[in-house]
C-alpha cells in the first residue's frame, strides 16, 4: 500500500517533465529554461520517491542533455550539462542493466562528451545486444557509428553494419539511413549492404521454392520484433 502511494506520488511529481519531453520531441511549442527547472525539480522528488525506478533517471538525463544543447555547445557551461547527463544515464543503467535505449543514449552522450572511448565502445555494443530491433536504438546507433565510422574498430564496425543490415530487411527509417551515409561519406557501405540484402532475399527465394517442390510447408514467417519506438533526435 505505501508502495503504491509512493510510486503515485513519484508519477505525479514527474509530470511537468513529461509534458516538456513531448513538447521538445513533437515541437509542439517553445521551451523554457523555468519549465525545464520545474520538470527537473519535478523529477528531484520523484528519484528521491521511487529511487528504484530508473525512468525517472533516464528522464532526468535527457533533460541535462537538451540543456547542453542551448546555446555554444563547446562551452564549459554546456560540457557540465553533458557530463552530468552521462552520469545521470548510468545512474539508469544501474537500476535497469538490460534497458537497450538508455545504452544507446548513453554511447551518444558520452560520444560527444569524450569522443569514442572504451565506455562508449562498450555502450554501443551493449545496446545493439539487447535492443537490435528498437527503432530509437537502431537511429541512436546509426548516428553515432556512422559520423565515427572510421575511428572504429573492426568488431563495432560490424555492429554498425548489422543495424544497417536491420534498418533495409524492415523497410524502416532507410531514407535516414540513406542520408546519413551521404552525409558521412558511407555511400560505398550502403551500396555492399543493399547488395549483401539483395543476395539474401534471392537465396531465400530459391530455398523457398526448393520447399515447394519437396512439399515443404513456408507459409510461417519468422517473427520479428516491430515494436514501435519513441522519437528521438540526435543529440536528446
Amino acid at each position: 500500500m505505501l508502495w503504491s502511494l509512493a510510486w503515485g506520488i513519484a508519477d505525479l511529481s514527474a509530470q511537468p517533465a513529461k509534458n516538456f519531453l513531448r513538447d521538445l520531441h513533437d515541437y509542439r511549442a517553445e521551451v523554457s529554461a523555468e519549465q525545464w527547472s520545474q520538470a527537473i525539480a519535478g523529477l528531484d522528488t520523484a528519484i528521491r520517491t521511487n529511487p528504484l525506478s530508473a525512468h525517472y533517471k533516464a528522464e532526468r538525463a535527457r533533460l541535462l542533455e537538451w540543456r547542453s544543447w542551448n546555446g555554444d555547445i563547446d562551452s564549459k557551461r554546456s560540457l557540465r550539462w553533458r557530463a552530468a547527463a552521462v552520469a545521470e544515464f548510468r545512474r539508469a543503467i544501474a537500476s535497469r542493466p538490460t534497458w537497450g535505449i538508455a545504452w544507446a543514449e548513453l554511447a551518444q552522450c558520452a560520444a560527444l562528451l569524450d569522443g569514442l572511448t572504451a565506455e562508449v565502445r562498450a555502450a554501443l555494443e551493449r545496446s545493439v545486444e539487447l535492443a537490435p530491433w528498437d527503432r530509437a536504438v537502431q537511429r541512436k546507433i546509426l548516428w553515432i557509428g556512422l559520423l565515427t565510422f572510421n575511428e572504429l574498430d573492426e568488431k563495432s564496425r560490424a555492429t554498425v553494419r548489422g543495424v544497417a543490415r536491420n534498418i533495409l530487411r524492415l523497410n524502416q527509417d532507410v531514407r535516414l539511413l540513406e542520408a546519413l551515409s551521404a552525409q558521412y561519406g558511407w555511400d560505398a557501405e550502403l551500396r555492399v549492404a543493399k547488395q549483401a540484402l539483395t543476395l539474401e532475399r534471392r537465396n531465400l527465394k530459391t530455398r523457398r521454392l526448393g520447399n515447394v517442390d519437396h512439399g515443404a510447408d513456408i507459409d510461417q514467417e519468422p517473427e520479428v520484433d516491430r515494436r514501435p519506438a519513441a522519437n528521438h533526435r540526435p543529440g536528446q
